[in-house]
């Protein structure tokens, strides 16, 4: 279906060239003129059709939006925010049986995936409380100290890659040339290039280019699947509090662990996503300093065990 798309398009395209006057000599500049005008209607005619049909690019955030939006349940919502640190680090499915056992009953939601900078957690986050049936009442957020001092560094790292052009819109480019401007351990050429990159990529964003072949619609009703299996457990729990240990012992952390965590960018964009949280519930409680920030959208109400 693709190569058939493809070929109807260049066909088109064909078309489209054999119907252009022909240049005169020395026209050279009137026909760049030509062909740039053409590519800008084509792409403006895609971007046009993009929106309009609702495409969203495809990627391991789409996935999981449209298995955590689609929760309707009884049970109140705790939404976990963050990247491989509590993808691979926190079981929902255990979480959410703690807190049944003890008599608060909820429905533990992790909006997490491996590499995921802030940027790219805010941009989602907003969509997942505009689509969201239920919002979540309780939101943990994830802080490590290289995500927190070094916030682009994931940006530069998958620059220009499908997840970072999806994320990029005029919220994420501004965070992101913020930091720039904060930064005080970069050099005139770094601040350049990440710059150059943010704003590249938000051009893309933007036009929508090459948004057309790894796009999906939004689906208007999605179900949750509650039963999905658990990751499988690497470590115990003995075995986890042992490595603690011993890190803890041997002071095994990074050298550029910044001194203060979060830093004043990494909060003022906690202060961000936590106002943003107020605006679809109240009584959010901040925490900054700890690696996992509380902000609860209301009271936790008790409740029985799940059904």
């Amino acid at each position: 279906m693709r190569t058939l798309a493809c070929l109807l398009l260049g066909a088109a395209m064909v078309g489209l060239y054999d119907l252009l006057p022909l240049t005169r000599p020395g026209r050279s500049f009137r026909a760049a003129l030509l062909v740039l005008g053409g590519f800008i209607l084509t792409q403006g005619g895609l971007s046009a059709a993009i929106v309009g049909l609702g495409l969203l690019p495809k990627g391991p955030f789409h996935d999981l939006l449209h298995q955590l939006t689609g929760y309707d349940g009884e049970r109140p919502v705790i939404l976990l925010i963050g990247s491989s640190f509590s993808e691979k680090g926190i079981d929902p499915d255990v979480l959410a049986e703690a807190l049944g056992s003890s008599g608060r009953a909820a429905a533990v939601q992790r909006l997490a995936v491996g590499g995921a900078p802030h940027l790219e957690r805010l941009h989602y986050l907003k969509e997942y409380l505009a689509r969201a049936k239920r919002k979540p009442q309780l939101v943990l957020f994830e802080i490590a100290g290289g995500y927190g001092s070094g916030p682009l560094y994931q940006v530069h790292q998958m620059r220009f890659s499908d997840r970072m052009v999806a994320m990029m819109d005029g919220s994420s480019a501004w965070w992101g040339l913020r930091w720039l401007v904060s930064a005080g351990d970069l050099s005139l050429s770094q601040r350049f290039t990440l710059g150059g990159e943010i704003l590249g990529q938000l051009a893309l964003h933007v036009s929508h280019i090459g948004f057309l072949w790894n796009s999906a619609p939004v689906r208007k009703a999605t179900t949750y699947d509650s039963g999905g299996s658990s990751p499988p457990t690497r470590f115990s729990d003995d075995d986890a509090a042992k490595l603690v240990e011993e890190a803890a012992a041997a002071r095994d952390l990074k050298p550029d662990w910044p001194p203060d965590v979060p830093t004043r960018w990494m909060s003022a964009f906690l202060a961000e996503e936590i106002a943003m949280l107020r605006g679809t519930a109240s009584n959010v409680l901040p925490s900054t300093r700890s690696r996992l920030c509380r902000a609860p959208t209301s009271p936790m109400p008790a409740a029985s065990a799940p059904r």
